[in-house]
């Protein structure tokens, strides 16, 4: 297609707001994932932070859940990322292609995906992007990807005072409202994205945008489908107060405990009272 420096870019991937992925080879001939900023929004000082913000964001994690960087040039003409190409596809693509995830696999989902998750937050930054199409998996296990709005402690501030970052579906009541980022939000998110590999549905569907909105803000969706235990294992994980919602630690040892046929002794309010990473002192608004 073109080369930039010395890659060579073979096959477009998938172009979102931001960016466009390609898939390319590196100098040795190894396949790697070229992730360029739009020409249109070179003269925007904003979309340049933000790219810039996402180099350092992956610079920040390296663990295995997390697509590993290879390079970048941000003094490039048209600024790139070079960055693993994961070999496989995505989680919305597998639901979309093959089904609901039966249970034990759902845990383990659960499982892999926090534990990154954790490693994320320990070393200081959300993602505040997680959804289905952001995870990819791969023979290696579930691989985190696209690191564009991710949320460092103590970074300026790149968007007006209301406007959402994230995807509507996905994004937790305190998102909406407005309030600090917290690596809580990437709980939700997460607690989100395992229910809709466990109903094949999009969390909190409606046909407008403020329906949506009142669905998260009421933790109303879709559970029709779930076994019983399962149902009541969501609603608490997705209550709209966070005093009242099941910390994801709970959640996946519950979700684990229902995969070996166990039932559970769910308590009448959620035991573990969740906790914010990011300091509200230290946190701020991208």
């Amino acid at each position: 297609m073109f080369e930039v420096d010395d890659y060579r870019a073979v096959k477009l991937l998938g172009s979102g707001g931001m960016a466009s992925v390609y898939s390319a080879l590196d100098p040795s001939g190894r396949q790697v994932a070229l992730k360029m900023i739009r020409p249109e929004l070179l003269a925007d000082p904003n979309a340049l932070k933000r790219f810039s913000r996402e180099v350092e964001a992956m610079q920040a994690v390296n663990v295995p859940g997390v697509a590993r960087l290879y390079a970048y040039s941000l003094q490039a003409a048209r600024p790139y990322i070079v960055m693993q190409l994961v070999n496989g596809h995505s989680l919305d693509h597998d639901v979309q292609s093959y089904g609901v995830w039966p249970l034990t696999d759902l845990a383990d989902l659960a499982e892999n995906l926090s534990a990154t998750l954790s490693a994320l937050h320990a070393s200081g930054l959300a993602h505040r992007d997680l959804k289905p199409s952001n995870v990819m998996l791969s023979e290696q296990g579930p691989i985190l990807i696209d690191f564009g709005i991710s949320q460092t402690i103590g970074a300026e501030r790149l968007t007006s005072t209301g406007m959402l970052m994230g995807t509507l579906n996905y994004a937790s009541p305190q998102v909406l409202s407005g309030q600090e980022p917290s690596v809580l939000d990437d709980e939700w998110s997460l607690v989100c994205v395992l229910l809709f590999c466990a109903t094949g549905l999009v969390p909190f569907a409606a046909d407008t945008l403020p329906a949506v909105m009142a669905n998260i803000c009421a933790g109303r969706t879709n559970l029709s489908t779930l076994d019983p235990q399962l149902a009541q294992l969501f609603t608490w994980a997705l209550a709209p107060e966070v005093s009242d919602r099941l910390s994801l630690a709970d959640f996946v040892r519950f979700l684990r405990q229902l995969s070996e046929g166990k039932s559970l002794p769910l308590p009448a309010q959620p035991t573990t009272a969740p906790t914010n990473l990011f300091p509200a002192s230290q946190a701020s608004r991208v």
